[in-house]
């Protein structure tokens, strides 16, 4: 992913059903087609090492017409025996020798698994230009006991994707077929894809079985106008998928990608419950990408027609419920490239595609590759996106930030902090900012309308932990900071914080005070001065605490003790939030290790910090570390 901020759910259907993937279908019953999943995995592997390059070679890999029967047994026999060193195929031997071991004993499994099955019923597997990736998506299918989306899910995770690789449905097996105006049955997938006439698709049908030549005989033995009823009494609509349910009713933005419609698009529309999972959605977006050029099942169609099809699918045409936010379309370019040679024919805009569009803003802006003409630029699409969603996001929500401020009774410092608190350009950034300081607090200075400025009574070592606790459960804000402790921090740090969240996907931020040995040393030196036994307690206690933070959660913080930390509301899961009340007024260090187990990403940041030699508590210090090294463990 380019956009480390951006947190990516992909959901598809499998209805394909051509060449091998139609083949293996026939030999796996009920498996639905695993081509669009295996195309899109590869595609989100993260490419940052030859182990990963060989992956994606191996997943798009398919077998060449030229692979002869001494190659298949060489292939089958080193499936049954990888270890036995055999002869393999080039290149089947570069690209499974460069996967990790664990990685190549479970693609190994999953074929394995396919090929015993094949012996078991007695088939025999075509491998002409048969997908090395649909051969391990079908063995997959069958280790899982034909259940189809826990198959994806045990992929997504061996090939370590970061992106959420979804089916729309339940998994439930379904032959798509379609009729058009002229009559004409469409009886698979692959016929719907393919080369056909003129005549535009009228509609899509889901089937439970194939229809063989016997029941496409009688189909087309009927008037042309009893044809579609007649698919009508055999569609058998299917579920949404508690993933697919969860994602969109969940997302901050939904965008309805350009494709091939009739067969990847529309039939996802048409399951039951995603319409209403996208009405509910909180996104504040619902982007409709138009094709840029023509496939077969859509010619002759315009933007406005293929818009209208996403509508009638979703029952919703008129977008009355606003399933469709915003339609982006592409300005086309010259007709003729540089060569002079005739690019693909563009999907025309419709008579009827003006600034608005059944209430979506039409964004016509040039989102085509400069490098493969009639595709999109995926930068292009994706910086449009983020721009609409910040514009969006200004208008409907409030940058809202609180500060929690805990000075261990020190009342000197807050008038320094106030003072700080006065001076920063905080307007630039939020429209409201509330400090909240642990202590009683009078004051007479004249806030900004956009400032606030109350007092907390919070109790005990970790009373950011109580703060953290009454933010989630009461308060709006966006963002909170908790400020604590016995030294002194800046607040102009604050700024840098937020913007890292706002342009990453963490859910937190701490400070770290720790930028160089020396500023270690002399922190210890003036908050122990000559307590020299606590200094050196305090000094294992760092790295212990290190210690049993990489071993438990494997990662390692420089400063996991620091008390400037910033939590993003967005983030913060509900099952984390219930965890933690359950937990009660806890350590910090209970707070770091809910978040790593919820899956919420904390980053670090170098922070101004200072301590002052007088100002500062040992005994504190001391009491603190032993409960967050117990708030770790338990």
């Amino acid at each position: 992913m380019r956009w480390p901020q951006i947190e990516f759910s992909l959901i598809v259907n499998g209805y394909d059903d051509g060449l091998s993937t139609g083949h293996l279908r026939d030999l796996v019953p009920n498996m639905l087609g695993p081509s669009d999943f295996r195309k899109n995995l590869s595609r989100l592997i993260d490419l940052h090492s030859s182990e990963q390059y060989a992956l994606q070679r191996l997943l798009e890999y398919r077998f060449p017409a030229t692979f002869s029967e001494t190659d298949i047994k060489a292939f089958r026999d080193y499936i049954e025996n990888p270890k036995a060193n055999a002869w393999l195929p080039a290149p089947l031997d570069f690209m499974l020798r460069e996967l990790l071991p664990e990685t190549r004993r479970a693609v190994i499994d999953h074929i394995k698994t396919l090929f015993n099955y094949q012996k078991e019923h007695n088939q025999t597997l075509d491998y002409v230009d048969c997908s090395f990736g649909n051969l391990v998506f079908a063995g997959s299918y069958l280790k899982a006991n034909s259940k189809f989306n826990e198959s994806v899910n045990n992929l997504s995770h061996l090939f370590r994707t970061s992106v959420r690789l979804v089916n729309a449905t339940q998994g439930e097996n379904r032959v798509l077929v379609a009729i058009k105006e002229d009559g004409q049955v469409l009886a698979r997938e692959s016929e719907i894809v393919g080369k056909q006439s003129a005549s535009h698709i009228k509609e899509i049908f889901l089937l439970e079985t194939g229809l063989n030549s016997q029941a496409l005989e009688k189909i087309n033995g009927l008037p042309p106008e009893e044809r579609e009823s007649y698919l009508q009494s055999l569609d058998m609509p299917v579920c949404i998928s508690p993933e697919a349910d969860s994602d969109l009713r969940n997302a901050d933005i939904i965008i309805y990608g350009p494709g091939t419609q009739f067969s990847s698009l529309l039939p996802s529309y048409r399951t039951i419950g995603l319409p209403q999972a996208l009405q509910e959605s909180k996104a504040a977006l619902k982007l409709f990408v138009c094709n840029i050029s023509e496939d077969h099942d859509i010619q002759g169609l315009t933007c406005t027609d293929i818009v209208d099809k996403a509508l009638h699918m979703m029952q919703d045409t008129d977008n009355s419920k606003r399933l469709i936010t915003h339609i982006l379309c592409n300005v086309p370019q010259a007709d003729l490239n540089a060569e002079g040679a005739k690019k693909s024919a563009y999907v025309p805009l419709g008579e009827n595609m003006g600034d608005f569009y059944k209430n979506a803003p039409v964004i016509r802006e040039k989102f085509e590759s400069a490098v493969t003409a009639g595709t999109h630029s995926g930068s292009a699409v994706i910086r449009k996106v983020i721009d609409l969603y910040e514009n969006v996001s200004k208008r409907t929500t409030l940058r809202t930030l609180e500060i929690y401020v805990d000075l261990l009774r020190r009342s000197r410092a807050v008038e320094q902090l106030l003072e700080e608190f006065l001076d920063l350009p905080w307007s630039e950034q939020f429209e409201r900012v509330q400090m909240r300081l642990n202590q009683q607090y009078d004051s007479e200075v004249k806030l900004p309308e956009f400032a606030s400025v109350v007092t907390d009574n919070h109790q005990g070592l970790f009373t950011e932990v109580n703060a953290l606790l009454n933010w989630l459960a009461h308060s709006d804000s966006d963002y909170l900071v908790t400020i604590t402790g016995d030294g002194e921090y800046r607040l102009r740090d604050i700024f840098v914080g937020v913007q890292i969240l706002k342009m990453s996907s963490f859910g937190a931020i701490y400070g770290s005070r720790n930028q160089s040995r020396h500023q270690f040393r002399s922190s210890l030196d003036s908050a122990y001065g000559e307590h020299s036994l606590l200094r050196f307690i305090s000094f294992l206690g760092a790295f212990a605490f290190t210690a049993v933070l990489g071993l438990k959660f494997r990662v390692v913080y420089s400063d996991p003790f620091t008390g400037f930390r910033i939590y993003r509301r967005s983030k913060m899961s509900n099952e984390f939030a219930e965890e933690l009340r359950k937990c009660g007024p806890s350590a910090a260090a209970t707070v770091t290790r809910l978040l790593l187990r919820h899956r919420i990403e904390i980053a670090e940041m170098p922070v101004t910090y200072r301590t002052f030699s007088g100002f500062t508590e040992p005994g504190w210090r001391v009491k603190r570390g032993i409960r967050n090294l117990i708030g770790l463990i338990f």
